[in-house]
């Protein structure tokens, strides 16, 4: 079964995080642990253990509701970036091996083969519940219903973010990138796989302040947008 969709908690320092992955997740949980005084583990696979996969201090499920009173946002990454950085993710052996469960074996193997497999595999998961869709794959779209949210922030601009509110620089992890070759004509499908996603962020106005969300001021050049500005996308 796939990950869940979960708000990560910070407690300490009063802020939530709708956990979406492939969209800063481990940093967002590095950050958590080292405020609440825990131990951050060195590498990104021991950081999500150490944080857990079902309900807990730091967990709480997306079905109920925003946490209330702290600041509650979304990491938003650019679709396309996000799928290659999935697909060099899952095509590690010792990643896949363990997921085929969740994958299905046909689709596994499909996602090694060749770029071309992977759409195809990634369309037949987008086809399924988003709860069922494995959660590298699974649109940002599905994670929440973005209009409960406080902020929504771009990934290049997440250090800012919390720089402006006065929280914890997120932790750097030392780990090797992984990363393969694009193609225009694979991105281009990819752009209508994930078209939800594009529109929680581009049908914001960044130059225009909401009614009430600091993250817009403060940081010159801080693109970021309120559930005010990107509407009712959830639905």
């Amino acid at each position: 079964m796939a990950f869940g969709n979960y708000y990560l908690l910070n407690p300490a320092e009063g802020w939530a995080a709708v956990c979406i992955s492939k969209n800063a997740c481990t940093s967002l949980k590095a950050a958590v642990l080292s405020a609440n005084g825990r131990p951050v583990p060195a590498t990104a696979y021991d950081v999500h253990v150490a944080i857990g996969y079902e309900e807990s201090e730091f967990l709480r499920p997306v079905d109920a509701g925003p946490p209330p009173g702290v600041h509650v946002f979304a990491v938003w990454r650019d679709p396309i970036d996000r799928w290659y950085s999935a697909i060099a993710f899952l095509r590690q052996r010792d990643v896949l091996v363990p997921r085929r469960q969740v994958l299905g074996l046909a689709n596994a193997t499909r996602i090694r083969l060749s770029l071309g497999q992977a759409v195809a595999a990634t369309q037949n998961h987008l086809a399924r519940e988003p709860v069922e869709c494995d959660e590298h794959l699974r649109r940002q779209h599905d994670y929440c219903d973005f209009s409960t949210l406080d902020s929504v922030v771009e990934v290049a601009n997440l250090n800012a973010f919390f720089v402006q509110n006065g929280w914890q620089p997120l932790p750097h992890l030392n780990e090797a990138s992984r990363q393969i070759e694009r193609y225009d004509k694979i991105s281009a499908r990819i752009a209508q796989l994930y078209e939800a996603d594009f529109a929680l962020f581009d049908r914001a106005d960044p130059t225009q302040p909401g009614p009430s969300d600091v993250s817009h001021t403060g940081v010159a050049g801080l693109r970021t947008t309120t559930a005010h500005d990107v509407g009712n996308v959830g639905s």
